[in-house]
């Protein structure tokens, strides 16, 4: 993905020339929005979220919103629907002030999981620690650094398994390697130089054969509803 489009891309659109000047550029800006928040690292879905909310409006109308995901998007009309219900349901509680400071320290927001828990597992922590109705940003970093500190003491209570941890370790590695917009020779070298680093530093200093993987459903599968479950 690139962080911007040409302007001819969206002629691709059959409904294109039906959309007002305003609606255009309001399509066009959510756009590449879009992309730029799914090379990021942070809270892209609540991002993302943002973006199609912008696109939705703009477009008015369902027919359009189906091709325009189809074009644009790599997901469906269902998990761009859970994007935008995190994004407006997060945005109730945290200001784009509140949202920036945690993204500043790397803080994950939000769940798709569970409609009664939408902060995910800063729900209790936020509850406990509100954020400032204030757009300071020095305001803003204290609490999120509060917001931190008493997630961590939580997390402490908390041990992880070693499949979550590796699943953990997969999204972050698989997000930062697409992050890098790498290709062919260089994708690959990319790649065997980070596995190489990583033999280096568990101390498997002899060969070692690593063969290709099936990647878990749960690993690269988006967080969201389970199959068969109703929504409330």
């Amino acid at each position: 993905m690139t962080n911007s489009l040409e302007r001819h891309e969206f002629d691709k659109l059959p409904f294109w020339d039906e959309l007002s000047a305003e609606d255009k550029r309001a399509v066009i800006h959510a756009t590449e929005g879009l992309r730029e928040a799914s090379l990021g690292v942070v809270n892209l879905r609540i991002k993302m979220g943002e973006h199609l909310t912008k696109v939705e409006k703009a477009l008015k109308n369902g027919k359009r919103w189906d091709v325009y995901l189809q074009t644009f998007s790599s997901f469906s009309s269902r998990t761009a629907r859970r994007y935008i219900i995190l994004y407006e349901t997060v945005s109730k509680t945290l200001s784009p002030a509140n949202m920036a400071a945690l993204n500043e320290l790397g803080i994950e927001v939000g769940s798709t999981s569970n409609p009664e828990r939408p902060l995910g597992e800063l729900q209790d922590v936020i509850s406990i620690l509100p954020p400032p109705r204030s757009d300071d940003r020095e305001k803003n970093r204290v609490w999120a650094m509060e917001v931190a500190e008493k997630r961590r003491i939580r997390r402490k209570r908390r041990e992880m398994t070693a499949r979550e941890c590796e699943k953990r370790a997969f999204q972050w590695v698989r997000r930062y390697y697409r992050r890098a917009g790498l290709a062919g020779r260089a994708q690959h070298k990319w790649a065997l130089g980070f596995l190489g680093k990583l033999l280096q530093e568990f101390g498997f200093s002899s060969v070692q054969r690593i063969e290709p993987e099936a990647i878990p459903e749960d690993f690269s599968r988006p967080v969201g509803w389970q199959k068969g479950r109703k929504r409330g």
